[in-house]
């Protein structure tokens, strides 16, 4: 499902959304199942992935029929304040989101997650959304399909919170890469989790 908006109808801490803006969505079981960057400076689309229940039982991916989404705003909780903030099969949905100021602690995540990639497929380029429940030293990596290493997005230290990496589908030569599936990963202390992406040039 696609949730959209205008970014003039949208408030975050007292302003209208702008380019930057990290809009975040988060299925009532707790599963990061949506992300995306304001990239435009009229509004935004998020898409909100569904749990494909027969490709992977008895793992959470996303978001089911009827869920109601609770969305984040730079960290902070926004409350839906027109639009309906419910998941549905190709659903298309707009939203006027505000989001006020959040204590310190509102914007530490419960937990550190790896989001499902988007757009996927893609052909120019990708984010990949993840949360951090403390913080670390954190790689977020690019494999191909053989287990070889073809990018590293991140490799810093970071703090908690809630972040976006962005694939253009190069290997660290800068080269563009093949067609295909390939798989990202998220390791930070002990945390470890792997998802898959499909490339079409």
């Amino acid at each position: 499902a696609d949730f959209w908006g205008r970014n003039d109808q949208s408030l975050v801490e007292g302003r209208p959304l702008r380019m930057g803006d990290v809009i975040t969505v988060i299925d009532p079981d707790g599963v990061l199942c949506g992300a995306t960057v304001v990239s435009d400076e009229r509004g935004y689309v998020v898409h909100v992935y569904g749990d494909e229940r027969a490709a992977t039982p008895g793992v959470d991916e996303g978001a089911e029929e009827g869920d109601g989404l609770i969305f984040y705003v730079n960290g902070c909780r926004a409350q839906v304040t027109s639009g309906s903030a419910v998941w549905t099969l190709w659903g298309s949905e707009e939203l006027t989101l505000k989001a006020l100021t959040a204590s310190p602690e509102a914007l530490v995540p419960e937990r550190t997650e790896l989001g499902q990639n988007h757009p996927n497929p893609f052909n120019a380029i990708t984010e990949i959304p993840y949360h951090l429940s403390r913080e670390g030293k954190v790689r977020v990596r690019v494999y191909n399909v053989s287990g070889q290493l073809v990018r590293t997005l991140v490799d810093e230290e970071q703090l908690t919170g809630h972040y976006t990496a962005l694939w253009d589908g190069r290997d660290a030569g800068g080269e563009v890469v093949a067609s295909g599936i390939y798989f990202y990963r998220l390791e930070v202390h002990d945390f470890v989790c792997t998802r898959k992406l499909v490339l079409l040039q």
